[in-house]
């Protein structure tokens, strides 16, 4: 779904994000998540490595891949359904 909804690029970066949150039961911190964009695509300022990510966030967030989850420690996006985040781990993590 993420190809036909998303450009090439964003559907890769899309993905990445997904296969970082699905690496632990407690997701990911919103800050890795952005470094691991920006790692991505160096070339974008930090302003415009923020802007992309929340695009892309806000989309997994209202097609139900994950949710925000405000910590004490920091903010967490974590899939929403636990046989989903198993299933993405098994499908791209290598």
């Amino acid at each position: 779904r993420l190809e036909w909804q998303l450009s090439a690029d964003k559907a890769r970066h899309a993905k990445r994000l997904l296969t970082r949150a699905a690496a632990k039961r407690e997701g990911a911190r919103s800050e890795v998540l952005l470094s691991l964009l920006h790692e991505s695509v160096p070339e974008l300022s930090q302003d415009e490595a923020l802007d992309l990510f929340r695009g892309i966030r806000d989309i997994l967030r209202r097609d139900g891949y994950w949710t925000l989850e405000e910590r004490p420690d920091g903010n967490y996006y974590v899939f929403l359904l636990e046989p989903l985040r198993r299933w993405w781990q098994r499908q791209f993590t290598v």
